[in-house]
């Protein structure tokens, strides 16, 4: 539930941010005609929507958001996404192993063991999230009368 709550908390932010842009940029318009203008072109009023009105929209918006999360679609990006962070981590582990070997070739287990450690559990994470990708694109075909 605190994840549902930080997802609201940033989509309030973000129309919080949305409305300053807006009136930012009404009055950036509305400076450009100050002094001599042609009449009807100043833009109009700038509107700041009420805190119910933002989180009326937040809310409509992290609705979207959670059952988009909840689709194939969804759930298949997060697993490519959770995979490509576990193999950018093995890499970098890797990456850790040969800077220790470097650093000492005559003595490869220091500094090397927990690297490898890190390497085999981060390997392990990206090939679990890569499977659970699979069962998701597979479980879809099949819904729809292709597998």
């Amino acid at each position: 539930m605190a994840a549902a709550h930080d997802d609201l908390s940033r989509l309030i932010a973000l129309e919080q941010a949305i409305d300053r842009a807006h009136i930012s940029a009404r009055d950036r318009e509305a400076a450009r005609h100050r002094g001599v203008a042609w009449s009807g072109f100043a833009p109009p009023p700038a509107l700041v929507r009420p805190p119910q009105a933002l989180d009326a929209e937040a809310r409509e918006k992290l609705a979207r958001l959670d059952a988009w999360r909840a689709s194939d679609a969804g759930r298949l990006l997060a697993a490519i996404a959770e995979s490509q962070r576990a193999a950018a981590a093995a890499h970098a582990a890797g990456e850790a192993a040969r800077a220790a070997l470097a650093r000492n070739p005559r003595e490869p287990t220091e500094g090397c063991m927990a690297a490898a450690e890190e390497m085999a559990a981060r390997t392990l994470a990206a090939c679990r999230a890569a499977r659970r990708a699979r069962r998701i694109v597979r479980r879809a075909a099949a819904q729809a009368g292709g597998g």
